[in-house]
């Protein structure tokens, strides 16, 4: 198998910042890590506008987006000092 060395460090980081767990898959570093972090982020993301519905968008969400924020920017970091 051929692997290709992504050394893109501003593409992995924003990747991971944006959805969680791909500038992993994307450097090819802790891929499983990375699949597990993206299937969380569907199940919690489905699960906040599909089941609990759009209307649930209120004050605390703005919580919750506060604290995804922080994880992304966390995950952004470890990504780019690996």
């Amino acid at each position: 198998m051929i692997s290709i060395a992504r050394n893109n460090l501003f593409l992995s980081v924003l990747l991971n910042f944006l959805i969680w767990g791909s500038g992993y898959i994307y450097k090819g570093e802790r891929a499983v890590f990375g699949w597990l972090l993206i299937l969380g982020y569907i199940l919690v993301h489905w699960y906040a506008l599909f089941v609990l519905g759009f209307e649930a968008i209120s004050y605390p969400y703005s919580v919750v987006l506060l604290g995804h924020i922080i994880i992304s920017m966390g995950l952004a970091y470890d990504v780019s000092r690996r």
